[in-house]
């Protein structure tokens, strides 16, 4: 009995230490991010858009990374939006808008859970509005 206590114990701490998609939840100056999913080795993450609807934030090569976090680029699209790019682009997911940019993230550590810095640009510009997300960590705060 003892034994299998401690083997279901075991177990729940294994289970607590391993990221999990959309477990990780970042606290923002615009709302919560949320890392949604994985296309490949894409990660998609989501966000609070301007007009009240979702962003989405689609960052390559971060897909099933939990360990190895640098700095990595991608892109943010916001549909629903208007936008003011000259061409429409559509994710790998089949979301498109003529409301997206350029994004960079960097990690302040390699391993999740971690804060991030990201910036931001329109359409083909050089990403440089500033996001800072701080990691959601052990519950809802």
């Amino acid at each position: 009995m003892r034994l299998r206590r401690l083997a279901a114990l075991s177990a729940a701490f294994a289970l607590l230490a391993a990221p999990a998609l959309a477990d990780e939840v970042w606290n923002t100056e615009i709302g919560r991010v949320v890392y949604l999913t994985d296309i490949g080795d894409v990660a998609v993450f989501t966000y609070p858009a301007a007009n009240g609807g979702t962003g989405y934030v689609y960052i390559e090569g971060l897909g099933g990374n939990y360990t190895d976090r640098s700095t990595h680029r991608g892109y943010w699209i916001e549909p629903g939006s208007s936008g003011a790019c000259s061409a429409t682009l559509t994710s790998p997911d089949g979301v498109s808008s003529r409301a997206w940019g350029r994004v960079t993230v960097t990690f302040a550590r390699p391993a999740a859970p971690s804060g991030f810095t990201a910036y931001r640009g329109d359409c083909f510009a050089e990403p440089e509005a500033m996001l800072v997300g701080t990691p959601v960590v052990g519950g809802v705060k």
